[in-house]
């Protein structure tokens, strides 16, 4: 599937494949086309929440990004979880009014 992603200019469109987070929110698994060794952003493979384009987890491996996200989903409470949905959609609606 096509979706758009935030990176640090604005969007960028990548291909990815769904994976099950066990949420009701869809979320893919893609290629890291923002890879950069220098800023520490050397992962091959993302994690992202497919509507807000806002990246959850990353890994050396897909199954290692996919196992990171659920870890990380699985520490916040249901609050802090719809709270950071809620920031990933205000961050880019301000990213797509710039």
């Amino acid at each position: 599937m096509r979706f758009f992603v935030i990176g640090e200019f604005g969007f960028a469109e990548v291909i990815g494949e769904l994976v099950d987070l066990g949420k009701p929110e869809q979320y893919a698994v893609h290629n890291n086309i923002f890879n950069d060794a220098l800023n520490g952003r050397d992962a091959l493979f993302v994690i992202s929440h497919v509507d807000s384009g806002f990246r959850v987890s990353v890994g050396d491996t897909v199954d290692f990004a996919i196992e990171n996200a659920k870890q990380r989903i699985a520490m916040l409470t249901d609050q802090q979880y719809r709270e950071g949905i809620a920031t990933a959609f205000k961050i880019k609606a301000e990213r797509f009014a710039a």
